[in-house]
Order: C-alpha cells, then structure tokens, then sequence
C-alpha cells in the first residue's frame, strides 16, 4: 500500500488516524458550525431590534401621557386663577412616576441599540 506524504499539517494528522476524516467532510462540518452560529447571532440581533423599539415606544408614550397631564394641570391652574368650577388637576406625583418610567424605558431602549450595535 503507497501512502502519499500530506501536503498540510493538517492532512498529516488526519492521515494518522484510522478512518479518517476527508477534507470535504472537516470543511463541510466547519461551515455546519459557522451557519449554527450566524443563525444564533441573527436571531439576537432580531430580538434586541424589537426589545429596542418595544422600550422606545413605551417611553414615547410615557412622554406623551405626561405632557397631558401636564397640560390638564395647566389648565386647572388656570381655571382655578379664573375662579371658575373645574375639574381636580392631575397629581405631581403620578406625572413624576410618569416621566421616571419614560426615563427608564428610554435607558432600556438604549441598552438593547447598543446591543444590536455591538452584535453587528
């Protein structure tokens, strides 16, 4: 039986070995292992992509809310100045809780852009 002398190391230690593994085999696994890890890298990419827009526009609609009752609190002060019967204005602590969460869901929204940016 003629062997013939590997041209890689690679070829080399795959030629010591009982049944060994073609080179289409090793690419073939290799591009396997890639695809699964493209595939996982993708499907994060996608899911911090919607958990940033989730968060972005829960913060948006934090933003709007609270210069609504912003404004119906303006509006009650001027009733109120006007010595005309109104409704109650808005309490500055819900505003407050309002614009906190605005601001957290801005923070979370910014953390999953800059997940997507570094996964790209």
């Amino acid at each position: 039986m003629v062997t013939r002398k590997a041209k890689s190391p690679f070829a080399a230690a795959a030629q010591q070995h009982q049944g060994a593994l073609l080179w289409t085999d090793v690419i073939n696994s290799k591009l396997k292992e890639l695809k699964e890890k493209r595939n996982k890298h993708n499907r994060r990419l996608i899911l911090f992509a919607i958990l940033c827009v989730v968060f972005y526009s829960l913060a948006c609609g934090c933003s709007v809310l609270s210069a609504s009752l912003d404004s119906d609190k303006l509006k009650a002060a001027v009733e109120k100045n006007n010595k005309k019967k109104g409704a109650e204005s808005p309490s500055d602590f819900y505003i407050g809780v309002i614009n906190f969460l605005g601001r957290i869901f801005t923070a979370g929204g910014t953390v999953f852009l800059l997940q997507v940016n570094g996964l790209k």
